[in-house]
């Protein structure tokens, strides 16, 4: 990211227009498309731009088993959690599916393809993260090992969800990375 401090202002402002914004809900459906390939290819200092400094991080219970920390705190202790688990994985891919916008918080399904290093073990799942944003950088990140436990923590009534997201939800299918937020507002 050549120029994190304007990023950073930017960001503070499209977080302030209304979820349902097409100014909105292009530029984060932009923010993370461009996102997760950099995160792919273990280009976290681009990732990490969108962070607050004291971003705290918790991580599901099913990677903190493979050695992950439960809780990070700090930008550089979550990059160098990062690089520290990206090098256990020979290939590692990440792509969203859907942005759930409620304001506030983000959620972002994605869908996970990870092959181990040493052990050559390949894994695919499913994968969710909310994101708290505090001044239009994430301030809190907690991951999920399923879409539906993402869903349930941000208090999301699935009846509310867009048509196009309970059948992606069903299916399990990526899509293209789309923008959507609740018939009715949550926070």
């Amino acid at each position: 990211m050549r120029f994190p401090v304007v990023y950073r202002r930017l960001s503070a402002l499209v977080m302030r227009l209304q979820p349902r914004s097409r100014l909105r809900q292009a530029l984060l459906g932009r923010s993370v498309a461009s996102s997760f390939p950099a995160f792919n290819r273990g280009d976290f200092e681009r990732v990490l731009v969108a962070f607050a400094s004291d971003i705290e991080y918790v991580a599901p219970a099913g990677i903190q088993a493979l050695g992950m920390p439960g809780t990070i705190r700090g930008r550089d202790a979550l990059g160098r959690a990062y690089a520290d688990t990206f090098e256990d994985w020979g290939r590692w891919d990440m792509a969203p599916a859907w942005v759930l916008d409620l304001g506030n918080v983000l959620v972002v399904l994605t869908a996970i393809s990870l092959r181990g290093r040493g052990s050559g073990v390949e894994l695919e799942s499913e994968w969710a993260s909310l994101y708290e944003m505090h001044g239009g950088l994430v301030g809190r990140q907690q991951d999920f090992l399923s879409w539906e436990e993402a869903l349930r923590a941000a208090k999301v009534d699935q009846n509310e969800l867009p048509a196009t997201l309970r059948t992606v939800a069903r299916t399990r299918s990526p899509l293209d990375v789309e923008i959507g937020a609740p018939r009715s507002s949550h926070r």
